[in-house]
């Protein structure tokens, strides 16, 4: 991991996120058509790093 970064997150962050096999398909779909980038994802996640959809 890029050290710039780990140094400006909590102890908190995440830098993954766990998908439902329900919102593959939406995580899939727009970042191959380039509409959303995976941080926004990783934002989009429950705190405990689950995505479950928007």
């Amino acid at each position: 991991m890029d050290p710039a970064i780990d140094s400006a997150c909590s102890t908190a962050c995440i830098h993954e996120a766990f998908p439902t096999p329900g919102a593959l398909w939406s995580i899939e779909n727009n970042l191959s058509l380039s509409n959303m980038d995976f941080d926004e994802f990783v934002d989009a996640a429950d705190e405990d790093g689950v995505f479950r959809d928007l």
